[in-house]
C-alpha cells in the first residue's frame, strides 16, 4: 500500500488510504453468483425495498487478515523491546451504498470510521498503532493563540491584500499612527488592571504616578527602605547581584500599603526569593513597634508592607467586588441566552444576514473574534464567500483536488478517486431524501449522485447528510471541506486547499470556520448539535496529532464506547503504543475508560451466541429473495461468520438489528470491455462461494 502523507497543522483528512480500500475490496469481496438463467428469473420478481441502512455482504470482512502498511506508522512500531517492522493494519469493515444518517451517527459513537462507502473499525489488539476516534466539545472550544493568529493573518490578506503588517511611522494596516497606538496600548493595560481587581486577581503595581507619600508615611517609607537594603545585603552572595541605587519604596494610597521593587532589581532571584521575604518578616518582628507597616505580603513580584488589619479589610473589599462582578456577568450571560433563545426560529438572524450579499461568509458564521475593519465604509481588497453544496463531483472540485494531491501527497489522482471517496455519499436523511429512502440500494457507488442528488447551492443550512463547503476568494475556489452534518455530531472528514495559497494556512482557517458554522447551526437550526468529530487520531503520529490543539477533546474507548477526556487517557495510550503486538494480544482487552466490571461486557458475549444461529441469519438476495446464510457453501458461511460476529460485537444488538443485510453484485456493462486482469479476479472471487 502506498503511504499517504499528511501535512501537519493543515487539517488534512484521516480518511483511509484510497488505494488500501480498493485493494481490500478486491481481496475480501465475497461473491455468490448464480447461473445466468436463474439470475434472469430472480430479476423478474418484485423488488424488496425498505427504508433501512443497507449492509453489503459482498464487501464485509473481519480483522483477521492485515490490509497492508498503515498510512500513519508505515508498518513500524517503536516498543520497549525495540523496533517492530512489517506490521499490518487490522480492521473489520463493510460496504454500504445506503446509510441512514441516524444509523451513521450511532456507528460513529461506536468508534467506526467512514471512507466513501466503506465503514470500518480497527482491531486494537492487533493494530500496528493506537488510533482512536477523536471529537471536540464545541460549546467549550475556544481558539488558541496560534489559531487566532491564523485567522487574523487570513483577514489581513482579505482586507489589505497582504499578510504582513506595514512598517513605518504611519501604520497603514489599521490607519493609526504609532503614537496613538502606544496610547491605546496603555489604555488597554489600564483596563486589564481594573479587570484584575474585579475578579480577585488583584496585583498591587507600584509606579511613581500613583504614589502619594504623606508626611506621616514618609518616615515609615524611609525606615522600610533602609531595612530592605540591610536585609538584602546580608542575604546576597555577591554585591554584583543588585544595584542598591535602583531599589525603591513608594506608598500606594489605593491599597494603603508601602511597596518595594527590590525583587525586580535582584539578579538570579529564584534561589533567594522566599528566604528574603521570610528574613524581612523576621527582622520586622524583632524590631517590634518601630515600624507600623509590619505585615508583609508578596504580590506580583512586589513586596508590600501593610498596617495591622489592612490585609483583612482588603480581602473583604475584594470579595465584595468579586461578588458584584460575578453578579453583573451573570446578568449579561442570562441576557445573551434569552436573546439567543428568543431568536431561534425567528427572523432576526435573517435580518442581520440581509446586510451582506448572498454567500458572504458572515451569513454562515458566528465568529469567535470578528475581524471587522474600523471604518464601516472600508472596502476590502478581496471578497470571501462560502457555499454549502451537496457531495457532488464537479470539474472545478476535481481540478483543485488533483492539484492538492499532486503537490501535498505526491499522488496522481483520477476523477474516479474523487467520485469514489469524497462524492457519492451513502448517507441520507430518511425524512427528507424520500427518493433514496424508498429505492433499492445501489450495488455500485457510481450511481448514487446521478440518481438521487442534484448539484446546487444548498443554502445556509442544508440539513442532515454529507456536503461540500466551498471557500472562494474573489470567486476562485481555494478550499473545500468534506463534512457530515448529523443530529449531535459534525464530522470534518477532509480538507482540500489550493497549495499556492499555503501562506494563508487554510487548513487551520477552514477548521475554525467549521466550528463557527457549528455555532450558527446550534443557535438557529439545531440546538442539539454538540460534537466536532475530527476522525482518527494516532497520538504518536506527527501527521495527525495536531488535532490535539482542538480542545476539550475526547477519545472513544474501543471497549466501553464511552467518551474519555484526552487528559485522562493520553498517558495510557502512550504506554500501549510502546508495547509489542504480542504483549497487546495477551491482554484481556484494550480499554482507556476507567469503568470497572467483573467479567466480559454484554457486547463481548454476543459473538459466541451468534455462532449458534449463524446458519439462520437472514439476508436479501438481489433485492428479490429473502434467504439465510445456510444458502451459501461452507467457505462463504465461514467468511461471513467472522465479519458479522465482529460487527455485532462493535455495534451492539440494537444497532445491528436495524440493518438490512444484502447480497448483490455488479452488472456487467456490455459497452465496456473487461481487462484480462478483471476476468481473472472475477473468476477467483466467484470460486469463493457458490450458490446453494
Amino acid at each position: 500500500m502506498e503511504n499517504m502523507n499528511y501535512q501537519a497543522n493543515t487539517y488534512d483528512s484521516d480518511y483511509d488510504d484510497e488505494d488500501a480500500v480498493m485493494q481490500e475490496e478486491q481481496e475480501q469481496e465475497v461473491q455468490n453468483q448464480p447461473s445466468q438463467q436463474n439470475h434472469q428469473k430472480i430479476m423478474e420478481k418484485q423488488k424488496i425495498i425498505s427504508n433501512q441502512s443497507s449492509i453489503m455482504l459482498t464487501r464485509s470482512h473481519d480483522s483477521s487478515q492485515g490490509s497492508g502498511d498503515c498510512s500513519y506508522c508505515n508498518g513500524k512500531r517503536e516498543t520497549f523491546q525495540g523496533l517492530q517492522e512489517g506490521l499490518k493494519s487490522h480492521k473489520s469493515g463493510f460496504g454500504s451504498t445506503k446509510m441512514r444518517c441516524d444509523d451513521f451517527e450511532e456507528l460513529l459513537n461506536k468508534g467506526y470510521s467512514r471512507s466513501g462507502t466503506y465503514f470500518y473499525q480497527r482491531n486494537f489488539k492487533m493494530a500496528c498503532c493506537e488510533t482512536f476516534q477523536y471529537r471536540v466539545w464545541m460549546d467549550k472550544f475556544m481558539p488558541s493563540e496560534s489559531q487566532k493568529k491564523a485567522i487574523k493573518r487570513f483577514h489581513r490578506y482579505l482586507n489589505y491584500g497582504t499578510i504582513k503588517k506595514k512598517q513605518g511611522n504611519l501604520n497603514q494596516y489599521n490607519g493609526i499612527d504609532e503614537e496613538q497606538k502606544v496610547e491605546e496600548n496603555l489604555d488597554k493595560q489600564q483596563k486589564v488592571n481594573d479587570c484584575n481587581d474585579n475578579i480577585n486577581k488583584t496585583s498591587i503595581k507600584v509606579n511613581q504616578s500613583q504614589c502619594k507619600i504623606s508626611l506621616e508615611n514618609r518616615e515609615e517609607s524611609e525606615k522600610i527602605l533602609r531595612l530592605v537594603k540591610q536585609v538584602v545585603c546580608q542575604n546576597l552572595q555577591s554585591s554584583d547581584q543588585i544595584d542598591l541605587a535602583k531599589v525603591r519604596v513608594s506608598f500606594n494610597a489605593k491599597h494603603n500599603c508601602i511597596a518595594t521593587n527590590v525583587l525586580l532589581v535582584i539578579k538570579n532571584l529564584q534561589s533567594i526569593q522566599e528566604q528574603l521575604v521570610n528574613e524581612l518578616q523576621n527582622t520586622i518582628n524583632t524590631i517590634g513597634e518601630k515600624i507600623s507597616f509590619n505585615n508583609i505580603k508578596l504580590e506580583n513580584q512586589f513586596i508590600n508592607f501593610y498596617q495591622p488589619n489592612t490585609i483583612e479589610f482588603l480581602k473583604e473589599e475584594k470579595q465584595a467586588k468579586q461578588e458584584q462582578y460575578k453578579k453583573e456577568e451573570r446578568k449579561k450571560i442570562e441576557k445573551l441566552k434569552k436573546q439567543i433563545d428568543n431568536n431561534i426560529g425567528s427572523n432576526q438572524f435573517e435580518q442581520v444576514r440581509d446586510q451582506y450579499p448572498q454567500n458572504h461568509y458572515k451569513n454562515y458564521l458566528i465568529e469567535y473574534n470578528p475581524q471587522d475593519p474600523i471604518d464601516p465604509n472600508f472596502k476590502p481588497a478581496h471578497s470571501y464567500t462560502i457555499e454549502m453544496r451537496g457531495a457532488f463531483y464537479t470539474e472545478e472540485f476535481y481540478n483543485l483536488y488533483a492539484k492538492y494531491e499532486k503537490t501535498i501527497h505526491k499522488k496522481d489522482r483520477e476523477p474516479t478517486n474523487l467520485k469514489r471517496f469524497l462524492c457519492n455519499s451513502p448517507v441520507y436523511d430518511p425524512d427528507r431524501d424520500f427518493n433514496m429512502a424508498m429505492s433499492p440500494s445501489e450495488p455500485d457507488y457510481k450511481y448514487i449522485d446521478s440518481k438521487f442528488r442534484v448539484d446546487k447551492d444548498m443554502g445556509i443550512y442544508p440539513g442532515y447528510g454529507t456536503f461540500h463547503m466551498y471557500h472562494r476568494i474573489d470567486g476562485k475556489l481555494v478550499a473545500v471541506n468534506v463534512i457530515d452534518i448529523l443530529r449531535e455530531t459534525y464530522v470534518s472528514g477532509y480538507c482540500i486547499y489550493d497549495p499556492e495559497m499555503h501562506f494563508l494556512t487554510l487548513g487551520v482557517v477552514t477548521a475554525i470556520r467549521e466550528l463557527e458554522y457549528m455555532r450558527l447551526i446550534k443557535a438557529i437550526y439545531n440546538p442539539q448539535l454538540k460534537y466536532y468529530q475530527l476522525g482518527e487520531l494516532a497520538v504518536t503520529c506527527p501527521k495527525v496529532n495536531y488535532k490535539l490543539k482542538y480542545k476539550p477533546g475526547f477519545m472513544i474507548c474501543p471497549r466501553t464506547k464511552a467518551y474519555v477526556p484526552i487528559e485522562k487517557c493520553l498517558d495510557q495510550i502512550k504506554i500501549l503504543s510502546q508495547m509489542t503486538i504480542e504483549e497487546k494480544i495477551s491482554l484481556p482487552y484494550i480499554q482507556i475508560d476507567d469503568y470497572v466490571c467483573e467479567g466480559p461486557l454484554e457486547n463481548e458475549l454476543l459473538p459466541e451466541i451468534f455462532k449458534e444461529v449463524i446458519k439462520q441469519f437472514p439476508f436479501v438476495y438481489e433485492d428479490t429473495q429473502r434467504l439465510n446464510i445456510s444458502a451459501l457453501q461452507e467457505n462463504g458461511r465461514k467468511l461471513l461468520k467472522g465479519a458479522l460476529s465482529e460487527m455485532l460485537m462493535h455495534c451492539g444488538f440494537d444497532l445491528f438489528s436495524k440493518f438490512n443485510f444484502e447480497l448483490k453484485f455488479l452488472k456487467e456493462d456490455p459497452k465496456q470491455e473487461k481487462s484480462e486482469k478483471d476476468d481473472q479476479d472475477d473468476t477467483q472471487q466467484q470460486k469463493q462461494v457458490q450458490s446453494h
